[in-house]
């Protein structure tokens, strides 16, 4: 899970919720900031218990837990839910009204697309593009939704569990700062990671569903976004002043894409 740099003391209001995420590890996709709402913030990327072959399409929704406990009217808990999606050229996390996706071609390379959905834009980012803004995308790291450094520096604390119930766990420990991580080995993805900072709040991501194929109902990456107006990243420099593209710059700089510009 967690994201891109170390907190160095605790964080209030909405930007704990992304500062919560965070850790000295880098995204095979870019690096994340600190500001930024829920269903903007970039999934966290990947782990391994050793040379594993390509995982297999699942489904997985998983339900995100924000606790703060130092607000003036008692504990604050936020709910949402996160939808994962991955399958041999597509990986998909579906956050509300945004979605992040991922597509690789047969040659390999690597685009992007953000749908806003209350914008009802799409904004593409070609494989060249990215490479523009220095992202060098890992298929294997975005396939497994957590940074293997991440698990890797942590303590394994033993396993539980036989064939696809094995569960291996894992934890660490600064005095500001307790992760904890359960991975399953066949579903290559982890179970439940936490990260708690201090004794003011924590942040849970815990999977609860998941599936080979996604059930009736369930949506599908960009599956409501056919209509929308698709806008190529490559075109900001001239629409600059796009509310749109404005936005879109936006979360760029959050994901550390970008350098932000005096409008933003």
């Amino acid at each position: 899970m967690f994201i891109q740099y170390v907190i160095q003391q605790p964080l209030r209001a909405a930007s704990l919720l992304v500062a919560l995420l965070a850790t000295t590890t880098t995204y095979a996709h870019g690096r994340v900031g600190e500001h930024g709402r829920p269903d903007q913030m970039t999934p966290p990327v990947r782990v391994s218990s050793g040379p594993t072959s390509t995982p297999q399409p699942v489904v997985a929704r998983y339900r995100v837990t924000h606790t703060d406990r130092v607000t003036r009217t008692g504990p604050q808990v936020k709910r949402l839910e996160w939808l994962f999606v991955r399958d041999n050229d597509t990986v998909a996390l579906i956050k509300g009204r945004v979605e992040d996706i991922w597509r690789r071609a047969a040659d390999g390379c690597i685009s992007f697309e953000r749908v806003l959905h209350d914008d009802q834009r799409v904004i593409d980012y070609s494989c060249g593009e990215l490479r523009s803004l220095g992202v060098t995308p890992s298929w294997a790291a975005l396939s497994t939704f957590v940074d293997e450094n991440e698990i890797a520096a942590m303590k394994r604390l033993g396993s539980t569990g036989t064939g696809d119930a094995r569960r291996i766990r894992y934890a660490a420990a600064t005095p500001n700062q307790a992760r904890a991580a359960s991975w399953s080995p066949a579903l290559n993805l982890p179970t439940l990671l936490t990260r708690r900072i201090g004794r003011h709040a924590e942040l849970r991501f815990e999977l609860v569903e998941w599936h080979a194929q996604a059930p009736a109902g369930w949506p599908a990456p960009a599956m409501r976004a056919a209509d929308y107006l698709r806008i190529d990243a490559a075109d900001f420099g001239d629409m600059e002043y796009d509310p749109i593209v404005r936005k879109a710059e936006a979360l760029d700089v959050k994901a550390g894409w970008r350098v932000a510009h005096r409008h933003e």
